[in-house]
């Protein structure tokens, strides 16, 4: 009887032995293989924020430029002095223009283009003049009639923002205004925000050998023509170019269909990357940015966690193989009651603190609605359950006051329904802009809005301008509809203020109180 118990024992471990043996071996290269997955979709993310930032950035350099042209071309001395060909005049009233924006915004190109696109005056260069200015960003603002930006690669192998706008004075065309500037500032921003390392590869059929040798020697920069044989690198965020890059130039002629992430080692690390396409204002392609993410500790942490899967599976299989045959005959029944018991209450558990959570969640996001969670984080409480009668703060912050001009007039004309649905579809549009540029609605005061900056003045203005570019907007979809458009006001002041909760205990409200906020409201 006793041999038959332990053929019996033996037939059902032997079967369950290979079984979990097969399982946990296909579970641990599941994780693994799961991991490198992820890992190589992380990198591929982060290639495609590197894209969206860099054009971003771009887009946010050439609108600071856009905004300094309209401001200069309405100077009267610059318009005179061109109009009567003054180059000496139009040097000397431009100089200081220049020199504000070389300080302040990094402006390295500064040209005055006739009609003909004809130099009439390099102010960052004025000894050079009269030569015809080939680059793709003239032709297309002539050919648009329209501000156009974009990167043109210079002959030194440099690449340089470009913005040209179209100068007219009293509706008439009279000639181009651009504004240059290099873009390394850039690669800089996306290697601190993202904590990759970059490399432009330009084709060598873009440039000329001895310009871009000679470039190299202007700006002290050292490189070698021949170390890759259809591209070079004129920008890096590394001091030097590693070895390992030698296999990647064949790489460099994918298209974006065949886009792979690989794979480097060098200098004790290791690297996942991939190539973003870099185009110029023409739309050539020039080359691509070779973007390198380290991934040496997550490489680590992958090994290490495939040693303990493997130990901790050998563990839990010997202990599970030496349970089941020390223990199968006698408590096998007990074990499973005892499992789907325990399964039941701990579902049952976890489905009462999903509900509850669920309802806090909810309320939370209710009182959201009425009272901002920044005005909670301000007092320095997690949510609404936390906030006493009598929480205060003091904090300089930036107010905004915005109403709608003429609006009891407008009220008048409209039906209450009316009102409230032209209400909310204004201050619906209004709302995202102040959110996008880190400030938060105290309140709305009829068709007012009443908004809070803790990050700064700038941010309060450029919420401004956006409500404002918005509104333009708004109208053209009234107009379109024939209703009439409106106009807004809007009032920025900075001071100190109090912040805090107001009221009894069955009604209790968030408000602030300053002099700066009654400023505010009056501007």
């Amino acid at each position: 009887m006793k041999i038959n118990e332990k053929n019996i024992t033996k037939r059902i471990l032997t079967p369950l032995g290979l079984t979990l043996l097969f399982l946990l071996t296909i579970s641990i290269m599941g994780i693994y293989l799961l991991q490198r997955v992820h890992l190589n979709e992380e990198v591929e993310k982060r290639l495609e924020e590197t894209e969206q930032l860099f054009n971003m950035k771009l887009d946010e350099e050439a609108k600071i430029l856009e905004s300094q042209i309209n401001f200069l071309q309405f100077d009267k001395n610059i318009q005179n002095a061109y109009q009567v060909k003054d180059r000496e005049a139009l040097l000397h009233h431009a100089m200081p223009f220049f020199k504000t924006l070389r300080r302040k915004y990094q402006v390295t190109h500064f040209y005055f283009i006739e009609l003909d696109k004809i130099c009439f005056l390099r102010v960052h260069n004025p000894q050079r003049y009269g030569d015809i200015i080939p680059r793709f960003t003239l032709a297309d603002a002539m050919r648009k009639d329209v501000p156009v930006y974009g990167i043109e690669l210079g002959k030194f192998g440099t690449l340089t923002l470009r913005l040209v706008y179209p100068w007219r004075i009293n509706g008439s065309l009279i000639g181009y205004i651009e504004l240059g500037k290099e873009i390394e500032h850039i690669t800089v921003t996306l290697k601190k925000i993202f904590g990759i390392e970059l490399f432009f590869f330009i084709k060598k059929s873009f440039l000329d050998r001895t310009d871009w040798e000679e470039g190299l020697k202007m700006m002290g920069r050292v490189g070698d023509w021949a170390e890759f044989s259809h591209f070079v690198i004129i920008d890096k965020t590394m001091q030097t170019i590693p070895k390992a890059f030698k296999k990647l130039e064949p790489l460099l002629s994918h298209s974006k269909d065949e886009l792979k992430i690989f794979h480097l080692t060098f200098d004790h690390k290791t690297y996942r990357g991939g190539f973003v396409h870099l185009f110029d204002a023409g739309n050539r392609k020039l080359g691509d940015i070779l973007v390198l993410n380290d991934v040496s500790k997550q490489e680590m942490a992958q090994e290490i966690l495939l040693i303990l899967l493997t130990m901790l599976s050998l563990f839990i299989g010997s202990g599970l193989l030496l349970f089941f045959y020390l223990f199968l005959n006698q408590i096998e029944f007990r074990l499973i009651k005892y499992h789907d018991d325990l399964i039941a209450t701990e579902k049952s558990k976890n489905q009462l603190a999903k509900e509850e959570q669920e309802k806090v969640n909810k309320i939370n996001k209710a009182y959201e609605r009425f009272i901002p969670s920044e005005f909670f984080r301000l007092l320095d409480k997690q949510s609404i359950i936390d906030v006493q009668l009598g929480d205060q703060v003091e904090k300089e912050m930036t107010i905004l006051f915005s109403d709608i001009r003429e609006f009891t007039r407008m009220s008048e004309k409209m039906t209450p329904q009316n009102n409230f649905d032209f209400l909310n579809a204004y201050l619906s549009r209004m709302e995202p802009i102040i959110s996008e540029h880190h400030g938060f609605i105290d309140k709305y005061i009829g068709d007012g809005i009443m908004a809070l900056f803790s990050t700064g003045a700038d941010n309060a203005l450029q919420s401004a301008i956006a409500l404002l570019k918005e509104l333009a907007d708004y109208n053209l979809t009234r107009g379109s509809s024939g209703r009439s458009v409106i106009q807004i006001g809007i009032g920025i002041n900075t001071g100190l203020l109090m912040l805090g909760i107001v009221g009894g205990k069955n009604r209790m409200d968030g408000t602030v109180v300053s002099d700066a906020v009654n400023l505010a409201s009056r501007v």
